[in-house]
């Protein structure tokens, strides 16, 4: 008897825990709903000038002219952060590895 009533539990637990799913599981509701480009919830609002500080992102800014301390600076920061796991030549077997 109690096996039959395991069986029953079980094969209930299945059922449910199946009958929510569907075919598109990206097409469920969210509690996040709004986006960037509308307005903020709460009566908040957007600055019109960013912070000072902030990095604006419509405008990159143009690349470093070449010389050879910016050469210099690039090996220095390579060598503490990349050479490690790729090596000083790039090849990928650096002491890391």
């Amino acid at each position: 008897m109690q096996h039959r009533a395991l069986a029953v539990v079980t094969a209930a637990a299945l059922v449910l825990a199946l009958g929510g799913c569907d075919k598109d599981m990206a097409s469920q509701n969210k509690d996040k709903t709004w986006h960037a480009a509308q307005k903020p919830p709460n009566g908040l609002t957007w600055p019109l000038t960013p912070p000072e500080g902030m990095v604006a992102r419509d405008k990159p800014e143009p690349p470093p002219a070449l010389s050879l301390a910016l050469l210099q600076r690039g090996r220095e920061r390579y060598d503490i952060a990349c050479a490690p796991c790729h090596a000083r030549t790039g090849e990928g077997n650096g002491v890391i590895v």
